[in-house]
């Protein structure tokens, strides 16, 4: 039997299937609900981007209108490279005016080193977020393990921590010992939650655990753990490819990627002030490359730590995001 498609009025229902005119199929609504609720995600938000506020031309005359339309698209571009070259000649006029103080003379030797904060750029992120790809920044510390370096991370979609050796195997030690650490802790919280506190002794035992706890991970956000024991920091500095692991967050809805990620940077002069980087970013997808230049050799006090980003704190980010 011959099926006829239901059309009225520019609109067409076929297999039941609604489309607007041009064959534009009409999106289920529970895919709308999963895209923006409890929040926008960021597919959300591209889809924002892309489809809502488009402007167009209409009129009597097809040239007139062909003319303008192709007018509005030539200033737009016009514009927006004007407002992208401006950027860059801020952005650049900070790394030149770090290069420029870092060869001035100074008291004493100073070894070449991967710590201070850098501006970032990264082609995926910027083509497919562009909004909030404005202002991108890494700041890199040193930390109490010889050849450990830990690295705070807003790449405007995400945030996160990295954590970088030039040795990987101490990397993937250091960071298990870290993993180890964090469940332990979570192990112990779920042990004194379930103590029959009958006496005395008990209670000011659970407190001191509790409360023991609590300062090691009110500290500075330094990684904890003990130094890996063949760590060895001579000429570590001197090598110019880091490995990286790193966990994240979505900047937008807050949930938070536990798994840490593989990476990769490679600074390109022995100045140690830009490199390029390669790394797996949750959302954004794998192999993402990034580059960074530095502006700083004293980066900003260090507010995050490896724990944040535990499977417990992505089961609180989980709960937290329908309250």
């Amino acid at each position: 039997m011959p099926y006829d498609d239901i059309i009225r009025d520019g609109f067409t229902c076929a297999f039941d299937r609604f489309y607007a005119q041009g064959r534009v199929e009409r999106i289920d609504g529970s895919r709308l609900k999963t895209i923006f609720l409890p929040r926008l995600t960021l597919e959300a938000n591209k889809l924002l981007r892309d489809y809502y506020g488009s402007g167009f031309v209409r009129g009597w005359d097809q040239d007139v209108v062909e003319k303008a339309a192709k007018n509005h698209g030539a200033k737009e571009v016009q514009a927006n490279q004007a407002k992208a070259d401006a950027r860059e000649e801020k952005r650049a006029s900070r790394h030149e005016r770090y290069l420029a103080n870092a060869k001035k003379p100074k008291f004493g030797p100073s070894a070449a080193s991967p710590v201070g904060q850098y501006i970032i750029d990264c082609e995926e992120i910027e083509s497919n977020w562009p909004d909030l790809a404005e202002d991108m920044t890494l700041a890199i510390h040193a930390t109490p393990t010889p050849g450990i370096y830990q690295a705070s991370f807003d790449f405007g979609v995400i945030e996160g921590i990295m954590m970088m050796s030039c040795d990987e195997s101490i990397l993937d030690r250091f960071c298990a010992q870290q993993e180890h650490d964090d469940d332990s802790d979570n192990g112990d919280d779920d042990e004194e939650d379930s103590q029959d506190e009958n006496t005395d002794e008990k209670t000011a035992v659970g407190s001191k655990r509790k409360a023991t706890a609590s300062k090691a991970k009110a500290t500075s956000g330094r990684p904890r753990g003990r130094p890996p024991k063949k760590a060895k920091a001579a000429g570590a500095s001197k090598l110019r490819k880091y490995f990286l692991r790193l966990k994240s967050r979505d900047a937008d809805t807050g949930e938070v990627h536990p798994r840490a990620e593989k990476g990769t940077i490679k600074f390109s002069g022995q100045d140690l002030s830009s490199f390029t980087g390669e790394a797996n970013m949750g959302c954004i997808g794998r192999g993402v490359i990034f580059t960074a230049r530095k502006i700083s050799a004293a980066p900003p006090n260090l507010r995050d730590s490896w724990d944040n980003y535990s499977e417990a704190a992505f089961e609180r980010a989980r709960v937290g995001r329908w309250r």
